[in-house]
């Protein structure tokens, strides 16, 4: 908006602001006016929104309008000078003589009115309207007016002005068009009832009869305006009756109290934080006086808001001690800066509690410090917090070595489960031998379930859920179990699930078995009684197992916390706080159920429940490992570990199979061309001298579709580390054994065979 600086207009320099259809009819009159003045600036409106946009955008000297137009006309651009105040001389400058129309436009309050065959006469008239004009400015009452219409303009508040009779907007300002959504035009054909949710005309001019009557001289009204995309402000209007040029109009200011209600709120939050923070807060002055306290410094020191409010700090903090650590908490924080440190704070039992201080400034709306707010959290949790993540680091180093050795380790074991097999075949007729071949597979099958156990804690490798026999696996865990608790305690296993299977990570159940038996046993300092059954649940579709003891039992207190993370009842350094939480997390992994009874001084029960595994899933599980293909060429073997050539290659021959084994790319690619006949590929994925690639390339390259079956002991996010792509492949994890690999290569011939079909 362009004000002048003083009461003076000079004549020959004018804004002119045309209301035309018609540019070559504008620039007419546009001409005619330059011969006569120093045009300043013009401009052309054609609708009602762009006539309001350019009259509240800048002072114009006088308007120059048709009086009809397509999308408007000089009635309703004169009801909209004279709802906004401004004092504009409107020329009507018509095609045609209208005499009704000449006689309302001068009535609304235009200047003159000429037909456009008269333009000498509107040149004379705008001339002596502006002389006139000029009058009054240099008293400086025009200038005054057309300021406080800016001012109107200009607000922050949303500014209406009404219809008494109909209600509909006679004039908005600025800040309306901007939170609504709505333009202009739009809003000069509504009402406050399209505006404001839950309204309705009979109630508005109800509230308003007051002020219409002259009973009141305003009202206030709480509403909801509703933006043009629905966004909803809460305001506060308040309505009075303003009267202009013989007629009378509601003018109504809203206030929007959205943005003070969401800083009301979101302070309350921050009350909220504060009142209920887990550290100790409290607010001085300047000099030291306490001016606030939350509750937890009271659960910190005993004393209370009303004990320390209006008292020196002095009364709760033995930092004083040392006079030169209290100067420089002072002089940081009122240079600006954040201090942190260890300081000591009174209890009012006269002890003292140490505790770890975070101390900030608290600004003005000036951004003046005017006082220190103290964050006190006990030193002894942080302590605690410190050994938790030491442990934690530990470890997580330890799962690493864990990691490292479980993969050597599966080489180890393949060739064990190998031969083990191949020998417990060649022996089935002597019994007394092929027993003891036969416990060596199992051990090398226990030896997988660790290393498996081993990769999954260190988060090597995702584990393989598979179909288990549940009293088996609770008759291996209480044989170990038997070998090393003490002699006082008696262990009584009953097994009631012969032949019920469910889905499962073996190692993780031998881990929760176990976990749970040697809490029993810490639970039995003097010996006592550790019972272990299985049976099936009321409804036959789950499998319970049940681990109980006649140790010294747990409050109800400590109950309701066990399987929380680092929560212990062992004394410092005889348990991480960690074993039943670990035991709660693989429960819910298998979809299982986990409960704990116990009564102090008489024992605890902890009651395990597994979802049964569908039959038709053990049969086809069982199938799938007894089933042989028959191939007629040789399979090849390419590892770098001679233990895991020789095994597999034995296993292979036990079973009809012919194997052709190397320890690398170079050994393969010189007897390649000597190989003949070969119908399958086994190869470790991560060969010592990086070959898998290339031994895969030069298999191919000479045995299209060969079927390939890729070992490897890491798992699928170390592989992709190392840059191997997995996509698509036949993966068969180490340890290997016969079953295992048997199912593995019935599947990718017959996926190949099913390929070329």
């Amino acid at each position: 908006m362009v004000i002048p600086t003083c009461g003076v207009v000079m004549l020959s320099s004018i804004s002119v602001l045309f209301v035309e259809d018609s540019g070559v009819e504008k620039n007419k009159v546009l001409e005619a006016l330059k011969k006569h003045f120093t045009i300043e600036i013009h401009a052309l409106a054609t609708t009602t929104d762009e006539f309001h946009e350019l009259l509240t955008g800048r002072h114009w000297d006088l308007v120059v309008s048709e009086e009809y137009l397509s999308k408007t006309d000089v009635f309703e651009i004169l009801d909209i000078i004279n709802a906004s105040g401004r004092n504009v001389p409107v020329f009507v400058f018509s095609a045609y003589s209208d005499v009704r129309g000449a006689v309302e436009c001068i009535r609304r309050g235009a200047s003159d009115f000429r037909t456009k065959d008269d333009i000498a006469g509107l040149i004379e008239s705008v001339r002596n309207t502006l002389a006139r004009k000029k009058g009054v400015k240099e008293s400086g009452d025009d200038y005054e007016k057309e300021l406080l219409i800016d001012i109107i303009e200009e607000s922050r508040d949303l500014i209406f002005l009404m219809d008494e009779k109909s209600l509909k907007f006679r004039y908005v300002n600025r800040a309306v068009i901007e939170k609504t959504g709505y333009s202009f035009g739009e809003l000069r054909n509504m009402t406050p009832v399209d505006l404001v949710r839950n309204i309705s005309a009979e109630i508005l001019r109800e509230r308003l009869a007051g002020v219409a009557e002259g009973e009141q001289d305003k009202i206030v009204l709480f509403t909801e305006l509703v933006s043009k995309d629905g966004e909803v402000h809460q305001s506060e209007a308040t309505v009075q009756l303003v009267y202009r040029k013989n007629e009378s109009m509601f003018y109504a200011r809203l206030e929007d109290l959205s943005e003070k209600i969401r800083t009301h709120e979101n302070a309350m939050r921050m009350m909220q934080v504060v009142e209920y923070s887990t550290s100790g807060i409290f607010v001085t002055e300047r000099d030291g006086t306490v001016t606030y306290a939350n509750p937890k410094l009271e659960k910190q020191t005993g004393f209370s808001g009303k004990d320390i409010i209006g008292s020196n700090i002095k009364v709760i903090k033995n930092v004083i001690e040392d006079s030169a650590e209290y100067d420089r908490i002072w002089s940081t924080v009122l240079s600006g800066r954040r201090w942190a440190g260890r300081t000591k704070s009174n209890t009012k039992g006269g002890g003292h509690v140490e505790v770890i201080s975070f101390v900030s400034p608290i600004r003005n709306s000036k951004g003046e410090i005017t006082n220190l707010a103290f964050f006190d959290e006990d030193a002894t949790i942080a302590n605690e917090m410190k050994m938790q993540l030491i442990h934690a680091q530990k470890m997580e180093t330890l799962g690493e070595l864990a990691g490292g050795i479980a993969h050597d380790f599966n080489n180890v074991l393949t060739a064990v489960g190998g031969f083990a097999s191949v020998i417990s075949r060649k022996l089935k007729d002597r019994k007394d031998l092929s027993y003891l071949a036969d416990k060596l597979v199992e051990l090398a099958e226990s030896g997988r379930s660790l290393t498996q156990g081993l990769l999954g804690y260190s988060r090597k490798r995702e584990q393989e859920f598979r179909i288990i026999e549940v009293d088996r696996i609770v008759r291996k865990v209480s044989d170990i179990i038997s070998l090393v608790f003490p002699e006082d305690v008696v262990i009584d296993l009953e097994t009631g699930c012969d032949g019920v299977r469910i889905k499962a990570i073996e190692s993780q159940i031998e881990q929760i078995l176990l976990n749970l038996a040697n809490n029993a046993k810490d639970a039995m300092p003097d010996g006592g009684l550790l019972t272990v059954s299985t049976s099936k649940s009321a409804s036959g579709k789950s499998v319970i197992i049940r681990i109980g003891d006649t140790g010294t039992g747990m409050p109800a207190d400590v109950l309701a916390n066990i399987f929380k993370p680092f929560f212990t009842t062992k004394s410092e350094g005889k348990g991480t706080g960690l074993g039943l939480a670990i035991v709660k997390d693989l429960m819910d992994s298998h979809g299982g159920k986990i409960a704990c009874d116990s009564v102090l001084g008489h024992g605890t029960v902890f009651t395990l429940e597994f979802p049964l595994v569908d039959i038709d899933e053990i049969s086809c599980a069982a199938a799938t490992s007894d089933s042989l293909v028959k191939l007629d060429g040789c399979v090849v073997v390419v590892d770098d570990d001679p233990g895991v050539r020789e095994g597999i290659e034995t296993m292979l021959g036990e079973f009809g199979y012919r194997a052709a084994s190397f320890d690398g790319f170079p050994s393969l690619h010189n007897k390649l061309e000597h190989l003949g006949e070969v119908s399958l590929a086994v190869i470790d994925m991560v060969l010592s001298d990086s070959g898998s690639m290339m031994a895969e390339e030069a298999l191919l390259e000479k045995y299209k579709n060969l079927p390939i079956i890729y070992m490897t002991g890491y798992d699928d996010e170390s592989l992709k580390a190392k840059g191997i792509d997995i996509t698509g492949k036949i993966i068969l994890k180490k340890p290997v054994f016969a079953h295992a690999l048997l199912k593995m290569i019935a599947e990718s011939v017959n996926e190949k065979a099913g390929r070329k079909g």
